[in-house]
């Protein structure tokens, strides 16, 4: 007999994805120093590395001082319990610690892949989700309905959670059809061995019913949101602005928009705030008339500066907006009308570029400086095996998906199409192209990705609204 310790001061959401389920790190953004929020962090991190077994190089965000000060305490505890993290077998690893202030269009934007979409509409909290208006419960108080998702208790979920909207109602109806088919083969028993084989598969079935009706009731409700705020209009628009310049035409379409019954003033706050970081520095910024629209929507206009102040152009340093030429330009105008699968799946976040620098070694020392005494032997031929990048701030299951077809861009049965029959979304087949990784350039790295919390549009937008509070 022995005793072990495990440790699990996180959340694991998929494979490789953990969340530390810390519901705001406003206190430590706004400069109201929280220790104890900052030592749960801390020990956060402190655990996936200790499940992972790995000693890691670590580097952090370069001019954001909180990474900088999460990195050197991480350093310092693992220097104090280097014990812990002697193991034997210690592949290359490297811990990234990012600022979600750097990439804040991100967590703005409407999410189309099944996992996604779920968090972005309703939310997961320790893979559960609360659909639906309250209803009398048996102890006469009202009580909301309450689905568990998983990815190893639930086949279906397992196989689509990064299926997009449309390739996802396809594969739901085959699912609706395989269960029907199954369903009329039990009402015609008609001998004792048939019943015998009846009662042996029952308990599968039963387990069958309950996951095709759970996922049914889901897909429902998810497409009746998208109906009811005309998110596919909507999020048209947030893709363009995401991408690429093109001032008027935003402009007339944003306004359009704002003018429209069906747009809900939530949504109409998020279009206007991705067009003050898209524009901020335009000469023929509307901001103000956008405003003016905004207010008389019923919006809370008086957010669009708190947007600003926590990832404008002055606070982020790794530029989120690329510069285009007039070439690159006209690709993405065009894009439209040559593949309408993509107008919904253009963006890519800022981790995307980084994964692709760690994996063929050009990370910029400056913009990600290493932490002294923690920094590789072998200088620039140096490349991890493992990587744990962590957001300080809340990461997205977007970028999960991200990391997900960087891990296996071979996996590409998941998504085939980003927009089918309506519906739409980024697929795993997208996302692998996007990486855009050679085998050879990528060899065996893997990613694990964490963050303080999972965000959505109304999580970020409550965070943002406490660090100015």
């Amino acid at each position: 007999k022995q005793v072990q310790e495990f440790f699990g001061d996180y959340y694991a959401i998929n494979r490789d994805l953990v969340s530390l389920n810390v519901p705001s790190c406003a206190p430590l953004m706004r400069g109201n120093w929280d220790q104890k929020l900052f030592d749960r962090i801390t020990s956060g991190v402190l655990a996936v590395l200790l499940a992972m077994k790995r000693r890691p190089v670590i580097r952090y965000q370069g001019k954001s001082t909180l990474c900088e000060r999460l990195a050197s305490n991480v350093k310092d505890c693992i220097k104090q319990d280097s014990g812990l993290f002697d193991f034997r077998r210690n592949e290359p690893c490297l811990l990234v610690i990012l600022d979600r202030r750097e990439d804040p269009m991100t967590p703005l934007l409407t999410q189309w892949t099944y996992q996604a979409m779920i968090h972005d509409l309703f939310g997961i909290n320790n893979n559960r989700v609360v659909m639906g208006e309250p209803k009398a419960g048996a102890s006469g108080e009202k009580e909301k309905d309450e689905i568990v998702l998983s990815m190893d208790a639930d086949p279906f979920f397992n196989k689509n959670m990064y299926a997009n909207w449309g390739d996802l109602c396809q594969r739901l109806k085959q699912f609706v059809d395989e269960f029907k088919k199954k369903s009329d083969q039990t009402s015609n028993i008609q001998s004792i061995d048939e019943m015998k084989n009846f009662m042996r598969d029952y308990p599968e079935f039963r387990k069958m019913s309950g996951n095709v009706s759970k996922h049914v009731n889901l897909v429902s409700e998810i497409g009746d949101k998208i109906s009811e705020r005309d998110l596919l209009n909507i999020s048209v628009l947030e893709q363009e602005m995401a991408c690429y310049d093109s001032h008027t035409a935003h402009y007339e379409k944003l306004v359009a928009i704002l003018q429209n019954p069906k747009a809900q003033p939530m949504d109409c706050l998020r279009l206007v705030m991705l067009y003050a970081l898209r524009y901020e520095g335009n000469p023929k910024n509307s901001l103000p008339e956008l405003r003016r629209l905004l207010e008389a929507k019923g919006g809370p206009a008086d957010k669009l500066d708190l947007i600003l102040k926590y990832g404008g152009a002055k606070e982020r340093h790794t530029g989120m907006f690329h510069k285009e030429g007039m070439s690159k330009i006209v690709t993405n105008l065009t894009r439209g009308f040559k593949d309408v699968n993509n107008v919904y799946t253009q963006h890519e976040p800022l981790l995307k570029g980084i994964l692709e620098k760690i994996a063929s070694n050009r990370l910029s020392t400056e913009q990600f400086p290493f932490v002294p005494e923690f920094t590789p032997q072998g200088g620039s031929k140096w490349k991890p095996k493992q990587v744990f990048i962590f957001i300080l701030g809340g990461a997205t299951f977007e970028e999960a998906l991200f990391v997900n077809a960087f891990n296996d861009p071979s996996n590409t049965n998941n998504s085939a199409n980003a927009m089918q029959d309506g519906g739409g979304g980024v697929g795993v087949a997208q996302a692998a192209n996007l990486v855009g990784l050679r085998r050879k350039e990528k060899e065996d790295v893997h990613c694990v990705l964490g963050g303080t919390s999972m965000l959505n549009a109304a999580d970020f937008l409550r965070e943002v609204d406490a660090i100015y509070a």
